[in-house]
């Protein structure tokens, strides 16, 4: 991941308002793309990009998808329609709420040009300091000509996503996101962006490239999907190091096999271990090695272990 931030005075950033630079270079043009449907997650799907920022589904409710990133410091409700702006965000010390009147496909199947318009209300929360902010919010996307993206995790084909967001009233441009979508894999692969600076915050620019996916064991009923889950928690909570635990489907179809390697202690207080998870999906075998950190009661998926720092072994 790269950032850049810059403290601007708005007379400074004038120039940048059209939101369209980028930091790395484009891919190579691909001439044909068939139309794309929208994503379909499954609980447990894992996708790790730069600096160690992980994103993980934990639960798929029709349309609406719960998800957790950057190691439980932030949970969010969004569409499959990733290009929404996300109906609920919290973290530990604010939250916010959108409300829109928008087709949860809009723009789907993608295709180059598909255009959508979508105006929202969103309320921001300080949960510290209790108190709350209505702002009106327009966003304009579009989807772009398809590009043929390298990333750490491969060679995609990808249809890029362009959303910018302005004010209601004066149509100041104030964001701009970009998601590379690959349909092979069903995410996108790369995320960018770009924020104007304002009184309270710097000009920033982000870019995130996928290191790896870790799919779901397979398409799982939602049952069996949370027994799964269940077994991912229990063994985090209860195997000592250098302990392993198995599960699997009824059918035998699917299994992972979570294997402790060792715990600790983070520089912020959160109890934490690193494992190996070995995922059995219809006879094929993938393992990986990852690193996990309690929240209250919930395990769930750390930022690289270098970024946590260790405090003491546990």
């Amino acid at each position: 991941m790269r950032v850049f931030t810059a403290m601007l005075l708005p007379w400074a950033i004038f120039g940048m308002l059209t939101g369209c630079g980028a930091i790395r270079p484009a891919g190579v043009p691909v001439s044909t793309m068939p139309p794309t449907p929208l994503p379909n997650y499954a609980i447990g799907d894992v996708f790790v990009f730069e600096g160690g920022y992980v994103e993980r589904v934990v639960d798929v409710r029709g349309e609406q998808v719960d998800w957790e990133a950057a190691g439980g410091q932030l949970r969010y409700t969004a569409q499959r329609n990733f290009a929404l702006p996300r109906l609920h965000w919290e973290t530990s010390e604010a939250a916010g709420d959108v409300v829109m009147n928008i087709a949860p496909n809009k723009m789907w199947p993608l295709v180059r040009g598909n255009t959508a318009y979508l105006p929202v209300k969103h309320v921001v929360k300080d949960t510290v300091h209790h108190w709350e902010m209505p702002f009106d919010q327009v966003w304009n996307c579009r989807v772009d000509a398809p590009e043929r993206l390298t990333v750490p995790a491969g060679t995609f084909d990808t249809y890029p996503v362009t959303c910018r967001r302005s004010t209601f009233l004066s149509s100041t441009w104030m964001q701009t996101r970009r998601w590379y979508y690959a349909p092979s894999i069903g995410h996108y692969v790369r995320y960018y962006n770009e924020s104007a600076g304002t009184r309270q915050t710097p000009y920033q620019v982000i870019e995130r490239d996928l290191v790896v996916h870790i799919p779901s064991l397979g398409r799982l009923s939602t049952p069996q999907a949370q027994a799964a889950e269940a077994h991912f928690q229990n063994a985090l909570e209860r195997l000592a190091s250098g302990q392993a635990s198995e599960w699997h489907s009824e059918d035998d179809r699917y299994g992972r096999r979570i294997a402790i390697k060792n715990s600790f202690v983070s520089e912020d207080g959160r109890v934490c271990r690193d494992f190996e998870s070995t995922l059995r999906n219809d006879g094929q075998e993938v393992a990986h090695q990852a690193t996990a950190c309690r929240d209250k009661k919930t395990w769930r998926y750390a930022l690289a272990k270098e970024r946590l720092g260790v405090a003491r072994a546990h």
